[in-house]
């Protein structure tokens, strides 16, 4: 299939300050396509850029599912937030 984009690694997942891509070579057996773990060494990686790890904040940058934020999304549908939360939450 070729050389393909498998995902980004980030600074607060990698513990790395670095912000980065990996690549892969796929290949199907039998019809299947194994998709590899993130720390695969058989992984190509692409160095972006340096970046500090996003810090988050309850109630400032996220909320929590108990939250008011969280309460106003389920209650107004056509919020900005998520134009038809309530479909959204029933296709699970």
């Amino acid at each position: 299939f070729g050389l393909m984009f498998h995902g980004f690694d980030y600074p607060d997942e990698t513990g790395k300050g670095r912000f980065g891509a990996r690549f892969w070579h796929p290949t199907m057996r039998h019809g299947i396509i194994t998709y590899p773990q993130p720390n695969d060494l058989t992984l190509l990686y692409k160095d972006i850029r340096a970046m500090k790890a996003k810090s988050f904040h309850m109630g400032t940058n996220c909320i929590g599912c108990d939250e008011e934020g969280f309460k106003n999304l389920i209650e107004e549908p056509n919020s900005v937030a998520y134009p038809n939360a309530h479909d959204l939450l029933r296709q699970g």
